[in-house]
């Protein structure tokens, strides 16, 4: 009986484990999609002003 709960416990931990990595995931694609995004805009803008 003792096997059983800590093998649910083990996937329950599992589970969640999984979710947050495919939430951290998508957050950090975002956040380097918004960073990528607002480098080429100053960039944009910066040789604008050069010229």
């Amino acid at each position: 009986m003792p096997l059983c709960i800590m093998e649910q416990v083990f996937l329950a931990h599992s589970l969640i484990g999984g979710v947050l990595l495919v939430t951290m995931m998508i957050f950090a694609r975002a956040a380097l999609r918004s960073s990528r995004t607002q480098a080429v805009v100053v960039m944009k803008t910066l040789s604008t002003v050069v010229e």
